[in-house]
């Protein structure tokens, strides 16, 4: 534990890596996931007095997720992201792979500490985007999945790789959580238009033109050397 960060190591048992946990003002928290496992582990969130708003990005290979409640489960693959609010009765389970590389970032809310600071990101909102953000008791479900911007993929970089530390890396971490929520929520919105109306770019398609040109590079090689 140190200002304000929580920090657990795996187990050499079950395999390397840590969780930690980072608090800020207002409800804010940050939850990484980063670990090698040598088996799968089924982890299960049990909710507090409130079930927190989970805003989660995975950056690594697929999980999955799944709501005790109704028994329905999502695969989250690599560079999706997700926001989940569970009922009074849900809990959050996931369920980790062996022998996969995982890394998982997770803004955490707690809504009722967060309230103050709905109005300053309604502009950015749709009406039931905000039913959520005002849901302080966390009475309702919502569930939305999609693969996560450009933008967000480089937020989460800065946020990680600071090399800040005290005062100053707390300011620069909270502002790049606000920075990352920012541009989810309007992605959010990207992704209520047609496909062919959508303006934010997906990492997952830099990676695929990246393949592409790759491929493209390496038949030009081929031919060149025929």
């Amino acid at each position: 534990e140190e200002n304000n960060e929580y920090c657990i190591r795996i187990p050499d048992d079950m395999g390397k890596g840590f969780v930690k946990g980072i608090k800020f003002s207002n409800g804010v928290g940050v939850l990484e996931t980063v670990c090698l496992l040598k088996r799968k582990l089924k982890l299960e969130l049990g909710k507090g007095v409130v079930n927190p708003l989970k805003i989660v990005f995975n950056r690594d290979c697929k999980f999955l997720y799944c709501n005790q409640e109704d028994g329905s489960s999502n695969e989250v693959e690599r560079l999706e992201c997700f926001i989940s609010s569970g009922s009074i009765k849900d809990h959050h389970v996931f369920v980790l792979p062996a022998d996969e590389p995982i890394s998982i970032f997770s803004i955490e809310i707690n809504r009722k500490q967060f309230e103050e600071k709905v109005d300053l990101l309604l502009s950015e909102m749709d009406q039931e985007l905000e039913k959520v953000f005002r849901d302080v008791n966390g009475v309702n479900s919502f569930f939305y999945k999609s693969q996560y911007s450009l933008d967000i993929s480089e937020k989460i970089d800065e946020f990680e790789e600071t090399e800040m530390s005290g005062f100053l890396k707390a300011v620069h971490s909270e502002g790049k959580v606000y920075e990352i929520l920012t541009h989810c929520l309007k992605q959010y919105l990207d992704d209520l238009n047609a496909p062919e109306k959508r303006t934010i770019f997906r990492k997952v398609t830099l990676e695929k033109i990246e393949q592409a040109v790759k491929i493209i590079k390496d038949e030009i090689d081929t031919i060149g050397n025929i």
